[in-house]
């Protein structure tokens, strides 16, 4: 074991356990260097250890060494693993930083400290050998790249070593001992595996340096990214939501998020950064329904001012169509070609001086309804009831291309139907009447008109007043 470069392990005793001793401790042999170097050591923010737990002396005949801890996060998964520690304000490398620096065959290892920030302590930004710099967290830890389920590397059994049957394959190669079983208690959690063995992860360290692709992770790149994600693109987000078309909203929405995967793939899969992207998500998420709740309850508003609004002006079906296309709706005035119709019942104010009051008011009720479902039925808008006159227009709140046609023929409805209203009121012996009827095509303002307190939805204008003079 003594001949050739081997690299022996041994543990550290994080918590104090009073059993330490002056004696044991490590001795590795690289020669350790500060940047800058008017750096204390004992001011290296790594992780502090209380003793070491050294190998016997008949054994520690190698050429270094390193310690084997391999260190979980509060969730049990090895995420980090340190490759400096301290102890007794002196630094020590891991064991698989010292293969790795033995492969290398360079005897110094420069600690790259920031001292850009005055703090008590120096926080560490990488280590390098040679012209190979390894970027690590502020305490020593490399982010560890994890290759994948247990048994991502070649293993070899002890017993075909001990046969001499596996010499050959592990020629040249970064060769690692240690244990696999369960009952050693030497298994971890990684992100692919809920438990494989120290040695693979110290192995998965290894390979990390040697290919120089263990991830990066920046708290300040990672505040700032988040930040603006969350302020830009929610805005965007609440504007695309607020303003475009439901499906416009749908699709832009989704363009968000897949926006963040695509940026999180590219920055961990392809860049080897870690930038959390949980934070923007979930504000996104919570934009995206609260946003979608407020245009449902918007929409709901306005599809009932609809219906309350007209339905007992025009048809269901121009509601409905109203609904379906509020677009076509204005309720702040235009300019418009309708066609307007006036009607009312000659010689009323005879009539109805010589009628009862619940007579008159019956007669009146049964009257006024017939003709404003017939004004309905054919796509009109039933404007306002002047007495015993009715005003109504076509053309608006829909769309009708075709609205003097319309207009024409529910007069000539109306005139026929008058004959079965004047028959159905000759047991309450009211004598027949007639209409007149005015209709009049061109350009009026439509919309909402009236105060601030009370308004309604009609038309004024030239056209209007003929229409009436032609009634």
């Amino acid at each position: 074991i003594g001949q050739g470069r081997v690299v022996l392990g041994y543990a550290f005793q994080l918590k104090k356990d009073d059993l330490k001793s002056l004696s044991q401790v490590p001795f590795p042999s690289a020669r350790i260097r500060l940047v800058p170097e008017t750096v204390p050591f004992k001011r290296l923010s790594l992780i502090s250890a209380y003793r070491a737990l050294v190998n016997v002396e008949a054994v520690s005949t190698a050429q270094t060494e390193g310690f084997l801890n391999v260190l979980t996060d509060e969730s049990g998964t090895v995420r980090q693993v340190p490759l400096f520690m301290k102890m007794d304000d002196v630094p020590y490398p891991s064991l698989a930083f010292e293969i790795w620096r033995l492969g290398m065959g360079n005897p110094e290892i420069v600690i790259h400290t920031d001292t850009r920030i005055p703090t008590a302590m120096a926080p560490v930004i990488g280590l390098s050998i040679g012209r190979t710099f390894i970027p690590t967290s502020n305490d020593g830890q490399i982010l560890v790249n994890h290759r994948g389920p247990v048994n991502t590397f070649d293993s070899v059994s002890a017993w075909e070593v001990l046969d001499k049957k596996a010499h050959a394959g592990l020629k040249d190669k970064y060769v690692l001992v240690g244990s696999s079983a369960t009952g050693l208690h030497d298994l971890k959690a990684t992100p692919f595996a809920r438990s494989i063995s120290g040695v693979e992860i110290n192995a998965t360290v290894i390979d990390n340096l040697i290919q120089n692709d263990s991830f990066e992770y920046d708290v300040y790149t990672e505040i700032a990214l988040n930040y603006a994600l969350v302020m830009l693109g929610g805005l965007a987000l609440s504007l695309v939501l607020c303003f475009a078309s439901p499906l416009l909203s749908g699709l832009g929405a989704f363009a968000f998020f897949v926006a963040i995967f695509t940026g999180n793939y590219y920055f961990f899969f392809l860049e080897n950064i870690q930038v959390g992207i949980i934070f923007p998500f979930f504000v996104f998420m919570v934009i995206f329904f609260v946003v979608s709740i407020l245009n449902y309850v918007r929409e709901g508003r306005t599809k009932n001012y609809i219906q309350r609004a007209f339905s007992h002006y025009v048809a269901p079906a121009v509601v409905k169509g109203l609904l379906k296309n509020p677009d076509q709706l204005s309720l702040s005035g235009e300019q418009k070609e309708l066609t307007i119709l006036f009607t009312d019942i000659r010689g009323f104010t005879g009539l109805a001086e010589k009628m009862d009051s619940q007579v008159l008011g019956n007669f009146m009720n049964q009257y006024l309804t017939r003709m404003s479902r017939i004004i309905m039925d054919n796509n009109g808008t039933v404007d306002k009831f002047i007495g015993d006159a009715i005003m109504a227009f076509w053309g608006a709140p829909g769309d009708d291309l075709d609205h003097a046609g319309r207009a024409v023929q529910t007069a000539l409805l109306m005139k026929d139907h008058l004959k079965v209203i004047n028959q159905d009121f000759k047991a309450l012996n009211i004598p027949d009447i007639a209409i007149g009827i005015g209709i009049n095509t061109g350009l009026v303002s439509v919309g909402n008109f009236g105060s601030q307190d009370r308004f309604d939805y009609t038309v004024m204008g030239d056209n209007v007043n003929l229409a009436s003079r032609l009634e």
